[in-house]
């Protein structure tokens, strides 16, 4: 599910911004101006039955073309809160950004966003077997028919 996610991504800012987008780290040959998405710390809580919340924080990173320009870069972070608030996944799903902030740091664009979606684990619960009782009433408790 997690590269879903990150493939739609891809596929906007590909789609939006017509550069390479990189998922994975690039050593030597970063092409800029370029994208970089960047997993975070994807997490998964437990909901009532069978339910989770799956959240799946990324950093969309932002590499210009010319270094120390700015401009260019507060011009990508406010395209990307249009383009990155939803996504469509290769199974034709859509999610919805949240939580959709960004930061320059060291001449690059930090875009950060968080995608969540709620899963339904597929288990199997025994169904409960016949159960047998017997029941044997109190001697004296019995209710007497007359009345005084």
């Amino acid at each position: 599910m997690t590269n879903d996610i990150i493939a739609g991504v891809a596929g906007a800012l590909a789609q939006e911004f017509g550069c390479p987008v990189y998922q994975n780290d690039v050593a030597q040959g970063l092409t800029p101006p370029c994208f970089l998405i960047s997993l975070l710390s994807p997490s998964r809580k437990p909901y009532l039955g069978t339910r989770q919340r799956y959240d799946v924080p990324l950093d969309v990173l932002y590499f210009p073309e010319e270094a120390g320009d700015n401009r260019t870069l507060t011009d990508v972070a406010d395209r990307l809160f249009e383009t990155l608030a939803w996504i469509d996944l290769p199974d034709g799903d859509r999610l919805r950004g949240m939580d959709v902030h960004f930061e320059i740091q060291d001449q690059v664009l930090h875009f950060f966003v968080v995608y969540t979606l709620f899963l339904r684990q597929n288990i199997v619960l025994p169904y409960m077997e016949d159960l047998k009782t017997d029941v044997i009433p109190e001697k004296g408790g019995e209710a007497s028919g007359t009345e005084s």
